[in-house]
Parts: structure tokens; C-alpha cells; sequence
């Protein structure tokens, strides 16, 4: 396990998350929010576990199709955009479903303007080209992060990063697991590079 701290709040770790995150229950996150693999039932369920816990918001990508054994209490979408995939053989899916388990006593739930709530998201990524294969775009990350996180967020599956970025840009603590030795160098990178940058609140 590679633990490195890049700034005052910011922690990042490269290993397995299940093993990392027993490490890291002391820790005060308000909000676990992140895009582990896709039907992962295990995994899924060990979040549930670990963020029910600690009474704090989990906020989960999925694809379309995927229905976990425990019912979410919100669900949003993600419209993503479209490709030049074949479509020989059934129509596109374009779409992902977000899934957000709530602790309503203790959980951030913040307004933002009325058009930022609708839960349909149609962000798009605006990197020249996708540095990660499921990689999300920064404003949809940000927005995830101002509703239902206040201070502190965890993402254990942390990919190219974009969450802590979100969380660097929006003035939150962040700390961050990613197994792939090469998207965890990606994402101290952008991470890094964030901190370098003007905050946007």
C-alpha cells in the first residue's frame, strides 16, 4: 500500500480499497462519493456497509441495467455522449444511473439553483481526449460533491481522480483509493495540478 499526502487534507492512497478503508474508519468523512466497478455486488455492499456506519451520504455510478440488492433512496442519470459504436446488433445506451444512499440525520443535502437539482445530468467531459475509459466530467464531479458533502469526502475507488479534483476546486478535504499503479500517478497529477489553481468557491 502507497500512501502520499499532497496537501493539508488531501490524502491519497494506491492499493485495495477494502483493505484501505478498514484503515481509514476513524476518519470524519461527511460523504463517500465515487464510481467503483460496475456490478460489483460485494463492492457495492461494503460501501453501503462502511458509509451506513459512519452515518454519512454514498453517492454511486452504475450502468443502466444494474439494480443493486439494496434500494437506493434517490436516483439520478447521466446522459453521456453519444458514439460511432456499431449498433448492429441493439440500440445505444447513452446512460447511467446515479445512485445515493442518504443518512437524513446526519448527511449533507445542499441547494444549489433549482437548475443544478433536476437530477438528469447531460455534463460532458472536456478533456481532448478521455484519460480514463469511465472517466466523469469535472462539473458533474463538482456538483455531486456541493450537494451532498459539506467538509470532507472519500472516493475509494478514485479512477483519474476527478472527485478529488472537485473536491480541491470546491475547498473540501479529500482522500482517495485507487488500485491501478498508473491511474493513481494520473490522478496525483491532476490533483496536484488543481491545487495549483484559483479555488472556484
Amino acid at each position: 500500500m502507497k500512501h502520499e499526502i499532497l496537501a493539508p487534507g488531501i490524502e491519497i492512497y494506491q492499493g485495495d480499497c477494502t483493505e484501505v478503508m478498514r484503515t481509514l474508519e476513524d476518519k470524519s468523512f461527511d460523504a463517500v462519493i465515487t464510481d467503483p466497478p460496475y456490478e460489483d455486488d460485494s463492492l457495492y455492499e461494503y460501501l453501503h456497509s462502511f458509509t451506513l456506519k459512519a452515518g454519512v451520504n454514498l453517492v454511486m455510478f452504475c450502468n443502466e441495467n444494474y439494480y443493486p440488492s439494496i434500494r437506493p433512496d434517490e436516483t439520478q442519470y447521466w446522459i453521456k455522449t453519444p458514439s460511432t459504436k456499431n449498433y448492429s446488433k441493439n440500440c445505444g445506451r447513452f446512460v447511467e444511473r446515479i445512485l445515493i444512499y442518504r443518512d437524513y440525520e446526519n448527511g449533507a443535502f445542499n441547494q444549489l439553483h433549482w437548475s443544478q437539482m433536476i437530477g438528469v445530468h447531460q455534463d460532458r467531459v472536456i478533456e481532448r481526449t478521455l484519460i480514463h475509459p469511465y472517466q466523469k466530467p469535472i462539473s458533474l464531479m463538482i456538483r455531486m460533491v456541493m450537494i451532498y458533502s459539506n467538509s470532507f469526502v472519500h472516493d475509494p475507488c478514485m479512477g483519474s481522480g476527478t472527485t478529488g479534483v472537485a473536491c480541491v476546486q470546491t475547498g473540501r478535504k479529500f482522500t482517495g483509493i485507487e488500485l491501478d499503479p498508473g491511474y493513481y500517478e494520473i490522478a496525483k497529477r491532476r490533483i496536484r495540478e488543481a491545487l495549483m489553481q484559483p479555488r472556484l468557491l
